[in-house]
């Protein structure tokens, strides 16, 4: 719990489908003591508009925001260029 309401995080290689986490997420946000930090889920996109708008309603619930990313035959070259682009934020976010 102190983690999800300190620190940002993101979510990499997982679904985010209801598992132990988003439960204890929701107990936190249910239990309305604290407010818990931004997080960041990076998720291959989803083709069907009702099914990633239904995914992302509950994303945002738990107060993570999806970083959709294209998968092309496989290839996962865009999720690689985000996180060197995520790498570069936090390295200058360091620096500061």
């Amino acid at each position: 719990r102190q983690i999800y309401v300190s620190r940002n995080l993101l979510f990499l290689g997982c679904s985010l489908e209801e598992d132990i986490t988003l439960k204890l997420f929701k107990k936190v946000i249910d239990n309305k003591e604290f407010f818990p930090s931004k997080h960041y889920a990076m998720l291959p996109d989803i083709a069907d508009k009702k099914e990633k708008k239904k995914k992302e309603t509950r994303m945002i619930q738990y107060n993570i925001s999806p970083i959709w990313f294209r998968v092309k035959h496989n290839s996962y070259e865009e999720l690689n260029t985000l996180l060197g682009f995520v790498k570069h934020l936090v390295l200058d976010e360091l620096r500061l």
